[in-house]
């Protein structure tokens, strides 16, 4: 019987033995494909954050970009309507609040339009 004793106490401990290798050689690969999955979760999480931002923030420069330009075209017309009328261009450059500069480059470029 100390032999059947020995196989089993050497059977015993090659189970234990294992368990133990198979239990850290599955926790060391669970955890390398959890931390790869994560890696991807968190490229593909950042990308859709990253888009939406940008388009976010491009609309809104868009639009900031849009007024600005609206307003200077106003501006720009309302020169050249009040120049039709024969106003000094100072004057022009006071009621439409930009530099006298300005309106002479603009109604110089109308000028070279009509041509």
């Amino acid at each position: 019987m100390g032999m059947m004793d020995g196989r089993a106490k050497g059977r015993n401990e090659g189970i234990a033995l294992g368990r133990a290798e198979g239990r850290s050689e599955g926790i060391a690969l669970g955890r390398a494909e959890g931390r790869a999955e994560g890696r991807n979760e968190g490229i593909a999480l950042g990308r859709a954050e990253g888009r939406s931002e940008g388009i976010a923030l491009g609309r809104a420069e868009g639009r900031t970009e849009g007024r600005a330009e609206g307003e200077r075209m106003a501006k720009k017309e309302m020169v050249f309507s009040l120049a039709e009328i024969e106003l000094p261009v100072e004057r022009i450059a006071e009621l439409v609040k930009v530099s006298v500069q300005q309106v002479q480059e603009w109604l110089t470029g109308k000028a070279d339009i009509a041509r």
